[in-house]
């Protein structure tokens, strides 16, 4: 009998040591997971950090009616200033430079906007990876319980072996 439950009892211990080492491989693979969007995180808000001049939303709305009203002023100073070919020149330069100025404000607008989606969806990733933590945390101390179940039951064999 003492022969039988000591061999379930290390047959118990190996279930008990490959299901740990899965655990831990488990806890490896998602500690490195974290570490590798943590990383990802703070290399996009350096990078933000490195173009620190990206504008919000009201500043963009506010720089496009300016360059709205600087288009507007253009065309009423083209056709004030007919007078000589050099100024028309100068004043489509101009009208091209503000063409360009907006389409610069409204992709600035969209990397915004795309930025904050994609650290949202880093949130989220995170908040299931500290669930998954715990999870395994959890499932880690319940295998410890049961390691110590398997040594109370042991004691309570010696006990009644010794008697």
């Amino acid at each position: 009998m003492f022969h039988e439950e000591n061999n379930g009892r290390m047959v118990d211990h190996e279930k008990y040591k490959k299901e740990l080492e899965k655990v831990h491989k488990e806890l490896d693979t998602l500690g490195d997971q974290y570490s590798q969007l943590v990383e990802d995180v703070t290399k996009m808000f350096d990078w933000e950090d490195q173009n620190n001049r990206v504008i919000s939303d009201e500043e963009f709305k506010q720089k496009q009616m300016d360059v709205d009203k600087d288009m507007e002023k253009l065309a009423i100073s083209k056709e004030k200033d007919s007078d000589g070919i050099g100024k028309m020149k100068e004043m489509e330069k101009l009208a091209q430079e503000l063409k360009e100025m907006k389409c610069i404000y409204r992709s600035q607008g969209e990397i915004i906007r795309n930025t904050r989606k994609e650290r949202d969806g880093f949130k989220k990733e995170r908040d299931w990876l500290i669930e998954e933590k715990k999870r395994l945390e959890f499932l880690v101390g319940d295998l410890m319980k049961a390691g110590h179940g398997n040594k109370d039951k042991l004691e309570k064999i010696k006990s009644i072996l010794s008697e």
